[in-house]
């Protein structure tokens, strides 16, 4: 099960739950993307395969999101991209499913307590995936 996350600063995801990630792959759904807690993703996610973070991205990926302690809840909360991680053989560890409509994000794989939020610099995340020729906003969104 997801747990919604939202705003603050904290523990970098480095020293969470995806430490021993070393893949990182970028899906996108225009309307919502859901990632099941086997790794699979809901129709209508793309591109098949997911886009493959290079080394900087993923190291920008982790120093832009950490935990933090519950703030406040979510907004409209209709997460559109997904970071999903993965360790050295492939096998799913969580993912990161995140908003640029209104800032909030899901968590799946769990927290360490006493964090239950992740706060994710917006602009590195954009950042990552404009540069992958994706969108961060589609028509008819918020």
């Amino acid at each position: 099960m997801a747990l919604m996350l939202l705003a603050g600063c904290g523990k970098p995801l480095a020293s969470g739950p995806f430490a021993q990630a070393s893949e990182v792959r970028l899906y996108i759904n225009e309307g919502m993307i859901d990632v099941a807690s086997d790794g699979k993703l809901n129709d209508g996610s793309f591109p098949a395969g997911g886009i493959a973070l290079t080394a900087v991205e993923f190291a920008d990926l982790r120093k832009a999101a950490g935990f933090t302690t519950w703030k406040s809840g979510p907004k409209c909360c209709i997460p559109r991209h997904a970071f999903v991680f993965y360790d050295d053989v492939g096998k799913y560890l969580g993912s990161l499913e995140v908003c640029f409509e209104c800032g909030c994000s899901f968590l799946d794989g769990g927290l360490q307590p006493p964090f239950s939020q992740v706060k994710w610099d917006e602009a590195v995340f954009e950042r990552i995936v404009k540069a992958h020729g994706q969108k961060t906003v589609f028509d008819g969104a918020a």
